[in-house]
Formats: C-alpha cells, sequence, structure tokens
C-alpha cells in the first residue's frame, strides 16, 4: 500500500472518529524522516522546531497532494475545537491555513523524507 492509499483510510478513519492527531503524527513518523525547518504559514512564521507538528501535517499534505480540507481534517481534534470556537485564538497554524491555504504555505527546506520501505 502506498502513502496516498494510507492517508485516504486514515482520513477514513478520522472521520468516523477512530483516530486522532497523535495518529496522524505516528502515520507521518511510519512513513517519513522528519527534519525541522523553519515555515511560513501566510504572514505567520514558524522557526525550525517550533510548532513541528503543524509542520509535518502541512509537508504531508503537500506531498500527497490533498486539498486543503481533507490537510485540515488531519489535524483532528485540533480542527474540530477551532471550528467549535470560530472567533478564538488557540491554534494559529490551523487558523491561518483556513484563510491563506496552500498559497501560504512555504518550507525553508523540505521537511520530510520517504522512508524506504522493503518490498511486501
Amino acid at each position: 500500500m502506498n502513502i496516498n492509499e494510507t492517508v485516504r483510510i486514515h482520513l477514513a478513519s478520522l472521520d468516523a472518529g477512530h483516530a486522532n492527531f497523535d495518529d496522524t503524527l505516528a502515520l507521518i513518523d511510519q512513513h517519513f524522516e522528519f527534519q525541522p525547518t523553519g515555515f511560513n504559514n501566510g504572514p505567520l512564521r514558524n522557526d525550525a522546531g517550533e510548532n513541528a507538528g503543524s509542520c509535518r501535517v502541512f509537508a504531508l499534505g503537500q506531498y500527497c497532494n490533498l486539498s486543503e480540507a481533507d490537510t485540515l481534517n488531519l489535524f483532528a481534534q485540533h480542527y474540530q475545537q477551532v471550528l467549535g470556537d470560530p472567533t478564538g485564538d488557540s491554534h494559529g497554524n490551523i487558523r491561518q491555513f483556513i484563510s491563506t491555504g496552500w498559497s501560504g504555505i512555504r518550507f525553508d527546506q523540505q521537511p520530510l523524507r520517504a522512508r524506504n520501505e522493503p518490498n511486501q
């Protein structure tokens, strides 16, 4: 199973309430090596190592060519918190991505490198 299929299954699991943000990060860690890097999310600047979870999720979304909606869903309960408090200020990267989408995401360098998986 390739990473795109794995992510689609994970998104379905998130949608059904059977997975959470930690599961998203575990999926990323299983399939990729992560190198902390700085990134811009619209006008919001994140230095290397800062908001590493957001960095990994945005990098996965970009790697898999996911829609903005699917990428937001990878944030699981954190995205749901933002939806439940639309005027709040928590989860700044999610809120900014809702506003600027993919046009605002710029990495200083590629944060994810696919792991070599044995042939199955």
